[in-house]
Parts: structure tokens; C-alpha cells; sequence
């Protein structure tokens, strides 16, 4: 089996959640996993364990980690989880929430089946 290699830059205040939802329909793919992502947000927004609703993290963050699969919303969506860390280096993971806003730069790889 191949692999295909789609890679993504976002740019200040892109919604990483939503730029992420979106990718399997703009690049015409059923469905995907994230190989490496590297960036900050501020906010970011993440569903800890056992919480109904997100927290915001007020700081500047880099994120340690992004894994998961990414769908079709018809195909029942992504499904995403994140670690960052602050400036003063407090560590927080949870589910990736929409309005986790892209500081400067991040840069996505995923893949895909053909």
C-alpha cells in the first residue's frame, strides 16, 4: 500500500480545528492521519478528560503534539487530540476545539490511501 503526502501551511489567526476539519473535502480524500505538525496557537482550546465543554488556554502555546484521523464530516469528522505547552512550561492535552487560533506559523503533514 502507498501513501500520499499532503502538506499544509496556516498562517496567523487560521482556525487550526477548522483548517484541519476541512482538509479531506479540499483535497478530495476520504479520510487521513496526521504524520507531524509543528506551530504555535494562541488561544488554544482543548476538551480535557470527562469535560462537557473546552477550556481556553489564554497564552502563547507551541504544540508538543497533534495526532489523529481526519473525515469527511459526512463520514463522521476528525477526530483530534493536542498537547502544548506555555511560557511557563505548563502542559495541557485534551481534544483540539474549534477558535484554537494559529499564532504565526503551523505546518501540517498528513497522509492518505490512494
Amino acid at each position: 500500500m502507498s501513501v500520499e503526502i499532503h502538506i499544509r501551511r496556516l498562517h496567523r489567526y487560521d482556525d487550526l480545528s477548522a483548517a484541519l476539519a476541512g482538509l479531506p473535502d479540499t483535497l478530495n480524500i476520504d479520510a487521513a492521519f496526521i504524520i507531524s505538525e509543528i506551530g504555535s496557537l494562541m488561544p488554544a482550546v482543548l476538551r480535557f478528560v470527562g469535560a462537557k465543554t473546552g477550556t481556553v488556554v489564554h497564552s502563547d502555546t507551541e504544540i508538543l503534539s497533534l495526532s489523529g484521523a481526519l473525515a469527511r464530516n459526512e463520514s463522521g469528522g476528525s477526530h483530534i487530540r493536542m498537547a502544548v505547552y506555555d511560557q511557563n512550561d505548563a502542559v495541557f492535552g485534551g481534544h483540539l476545539m474549534v477558535w484554537s487560533m494559529v499564532r504565526a506559523t503551523a505546518e501540517i503533514v498528513i497522509g492518505s490511501a490512494p
